[in-house]
């Protein structure tokens, strides 16, 4: 925002998308054009599995009312800092909103056990206008 007050409008859309009706539902897409590129995990969620061999699997869901491109996942063993990185992986599609993929890593193979100790964290996205 050009005055600087893109905080106070963040505060106000996310009050509004709290609302069911049509102004609650503009507000949710305004709210995540302004703040999902700071705060991309808030919006795009992920998750682990394993393919047929082993290999580390991210899940990227799309919760926002908006179409995501560049999402970019830091995937790692998880220690008591955080993730310690393994890797990074680019989503190169745009993700529509409330969809999801599915992005084979080169991680692996590890096995159910030894997946409990990784996460995945999306460190970047933009909105798609």
């Amino acid at each position: 925002m050009k005055d600087g007050r893109q905080n106070d409008a963040i505060g106000y859309f996310q009050k509004a998308a709290n609302a069911n009706t049509d102004v609650g539902k503009a507000a949710s897409i305004h709210l995540a054009r302004l703040d999902l590129p700071s705060n991309p995990g808030k919006y795009i969620k992920t998750g682990l599995t394993l393919d047929n061999n082993g290999y580390l699997q991210v899940v990227i869901q799309n919760s926002s009312k908006v179409k995501v491109s560049g999402v970019r996942v830091v995937v790692g063993r998880r220690t008591t800092f955080g993730l310690h990185e393994d890797g990074t992986f680019y989503l190169r599609k745009t993700l529509e909103p409330n969809h999801r993929i599915s992005v084979r890593t080169d991680l692996g193979p590890v096995t159910t056990k030894t997946l409990r100790g990784y996460g995945a964290a999306v460190s970047a996205a933009k909105v798609v206008e």
